[in-house]
């Protein structure tokens, strides 16, 4: 299925990593020049159980030594698998197609057999049957059976286990039942909300509304809540229950960590660490006899579960690990996903992370939170490795971080022509590669060529050299001006600020003709409309680009395929965004590890995740980025109908051409200049421009205090 088109969600993300070479570790036990400090506890190691594709978003049942997992094909076919826990083999078929449509709802395995209850309509969709279908170990079909149990046509079962005596329970949409030839179907509640639970000793158990288990008694039917103190109040990620093993009944997770409860004693047991183990957020657990456990964890990057066996390190396994430390001020939920790849696969050492926000704590200030990361390294608590983000330029002054075009350079494994060396090089600072960003974006504006010609910088005094039609205005006018000088100034702060040197030059005609170009917009005029830039009523269409679709898009629906050219201002051809990235703090030790981190995290496998998963940035490496230009060329099918909002009216469209291919990519091996974000800097020029606009002042005076304020802003920061 073609990627659907996604927002620019991916502006307010901090990076995303990457694969790698593995290289002993330091021999030092604790990492010099980082001072975050960590114990390894409860730590679990985690490897995939599978990458058989037909089963990459599966569901799972365990029974016993074998685990079923359910998928799908390329065609929707649904699949099975069997797995064997001691072997490790997987053996796998296609449930058939009795009619128009299938679907598979439940899983048992016993005895040698696997059992699987499908549904199946006809043709006519003129309505739904259920069958019993049995399998042999090597999934071989040999027997169908009927079901028949009472149940509505159009009920869902959303949960069937087979408990030990023999008796089903079912979770359907119409509420929970009981099964069994003797007594028949009993129904205990009548609502679907539920998970089913079951301990060792085959007590069954219910969690229902993110409240606490209630054991079941199957002969009153009746539902008895659990008495323990300190337990989780949610039914999914932050506080789920699941099967039991072993001494414990159940198992409980939080957002941190895995328990084993022991309702009989009262007792919580933590059993893995989230923060110590290879995982993100867990949400799902069943334990295998072998004491491992399977887990069910989201992989943000590739935008689908992914099912890890667990094993517990030993006290020896986790004493040879030697640690990295890793801070940000904020970790998202896909750097999080990277950087447990990254532990999976490195040999000797594992990153251990330090965040100063929790956006899930609504107690806690952003900007506080912000401020205390800064402080800290500023005072020199710097761990290893670090996520930088607007006060990159401030903190590169004091000397914090490595150079890592040497690495680059001396590297004989890392080959420059395989990266997209123009946006590395385009987040240097004073000559030094110090940042390095794992994606990257680009803020450009659109133009009918027959206005502009090939001029991809348009400066003011190009604008106002253009021949245009009467009327036509240079900027949209619908965000306002504020907005507008906002938006100019992000293209083009670098020709402005210069911060290794602590100056600035917005007094120059430069800059007091961007403030002039953007008091060309009407003050209070309605937005123009989707339709002004076909209608020759605005020339400049500002945009930001993640993707060749996103291009695309813009040229075929909102300019309706009209020769276009991209174009910057003050810039040529526009700026590339480079949404944070990764630095190496130049006092550390452990460098090689960190730029074995950064090796992982520009492999092609690392930066692109197929076109099933919602574009959100331009890869560095340039395998990955042509794969992923490519993909948008593919035309869209009946399950793909990429559209856009015109005047309120979805307008759809196709995939990208050929020739936008090719131009797109040269197009992006053009650019060389980033964009820079200081937001202290944005809001006095916001603030001093807003008098200009107002007409309190003339646009060299705004400049003159815009000039002044600023200088003593970086003054401060050198």
């Amino acid at each position: 299925m073609k990627r659907t088109l996604a927002l620019l969600t991916a502006a307010v993300m901090l990076f995303g990593m990457g694969g790698c070479t593995k290289t002993a570790p330091s021999t030092e036990k604790e990492p010099a020049g980082a001072t975050l400090t960590v114990a390894l506890s409860h730590s679990w190691k985690g490897t995939p159980l599978t990458d058989d594709p037909d089963f990459s978003n599966p569901g799972y049942t365990v029974c016993g030594d074998k685990i079923i997992l359910r998928g799908w094909k390329e065609d929707y076919s649904p699949q099975i698998g069997l797995y064997d826990i001691t072997s490790g083999e997987l053996v796998k078929t296609t449930i058939p197609r009795a009619a128009h449509y299938t679907e598979t709802e439940g899983y048992n395995y016993r005895d040698g057999r696997v059992t699987v209850i499908v549904s199946y309509a006809d043709e006519e969709f003129t309505g739904y049957q259920r069958e019993y279908q049995i399998y042999d170990e090597s999934l071989n079909l040999i027997e169908t059976r009927p079901f028949t149990i009472d149940m509505d046509e159009t009920e869902s079962i959303l949960c069937w286990r087979m408990l030990s005596d023999g008796t089903q329970a079912f979770l359907t949409s119409n509420g929970f039942y009981l099964y069994d030839e003797q007594n028949g179907k009993r129904q205990v509640y009548d609502d679907p909300n539920g998970r089913i639970i079951l301990s060792p000793d085959g007590t069954v158990w219910i969690v229902r509304d993110g409240g606490a288990p209630k054991r079941l008694d199957r002969e009153t039917l009746t539902l008895a809540p659990l008495q323990m103190d300190d337990l989780p109040t949610q039914s999914h990620n932050n506080g789920g229950y699941y099967d039991g093993f072993g001494e414990y009944p159940l198992l409980c997770t939080d957002k941190d960590a895995l328990y084993g409860l022991k309702p009989d004693t009262g007792e919580k047991e933590l059993l893995v660490n989230f923060a110590d183990s290879d995982l993100v957020e867990a949400d799902g657990f069943a334990p295998l006899p072998d004491g491992r456990l399977l887990c069910s964890m989201y992989d943000y990057l590739a935008y689908h579960p992914e099912m890890l066996l667990l094993t517990p390190r030993t006290q020896e396994e986790t004493d040879s690990i030697h640690t990295v430390t890793l801070s940000s001020f904020y970790f998202d939920q896909e750097t999080q996903s990277r950087i447990a790849r990254f532990n999976r696969q490195a040999d000797g050492y594992r990153l251990v992370l330090k965040s100063y926000y929790d956006n899930s704590d609504p107690t806690q200030d952003y900007d506080k939170a912000r401020q205390s990361y800064t402080d800290d390294l500023l005072a020199g608590n710097v761990p290893d490795i670090m996520l930088i983000g607007d006060d990159y330029q401030m903190l590169s002054n004091k000397g914090l971080f490595e150079d890592m075009r040497p690495w680059m350079e001396q590297d004989p494994d890392f080959h420059a022509e395989d990266y997209m060396m123009n946006v590395l090089k385009a987040g240097s600072y004073k000559g030094r590669l110090e940042r390095i960003p794992w994606k990257f974006f680009v803020d450009t504006s659109m133009a009918k060529t027959e206005f502009v010609g090939d001029r991809t910088n348009l400066t003011p005094d190009v604008l106002r050299s253009l021949d245009l039609p009467e009327g036509m205005q240079y900027l949209y006018s619908g965000i306002g001006k504020q907005e507008v000088i906002r938006s100019l100034l992000y293209g083009t702060m670098g020709n402005f600020v210069d911060y290794a040197n602590a100056s600035c030059t917005f007094d120059g005609a430069e800059f007091i003709g961007l403030l002039e170009l953007a008091d060309t917009i009407p003050t209070g005029k309605l937005p123009e409309g989707d339709y002004c830039y076909q209608e020759d009523r605005v020339l400049l269409c500002p945009t930001s680009l993640w993707s060749l679709e996103a291009y695309h898009m813009e040229h075929e629906v909102v300019f309706d395929n009209a020769d276009i050219t991209l174009c910057g201002i003050g810039c040529d051809g526009g700026s590339l965004i480079l949404t944070s990235g990764i630095a190496v703090s130049a006092q550390s030790k452990e460098k090689q590890a960190a730029w074995e981190f950064i090796k992982f995290n520009l492999q092609e496998d690392q930066q692109y995740f197929g076109s099933e998963v919602p574009a959100s940035g331009f890869p560095i490496n340039r395998k990955a980025l042509k794969q992923m230009l490519a993909d948008d060329t593919i035309p869209h099918d009946e399950h793909h109908r990429a559209s856009r909002q015109m005047d309120g009216v979805e307008v759809e469209y196709g995939a990208a051409t050929q020739e936008e291919l090719a131009f797109f990519q040269n197009y992006l091996d053009s650019l060389h200049t980033s964009s820079l974000d200081d937001t202290k800097i944005t809001a006095i020029v916001q603030e001093e421009a807003g008098k200009y606009f107002a007409g309190d002042c003339t646009a060299e005076d705004a400049a003159k205090a815009i000039q002044g304020r600023v200088s003593v802003y970086l003054a401060e920061q050198s």
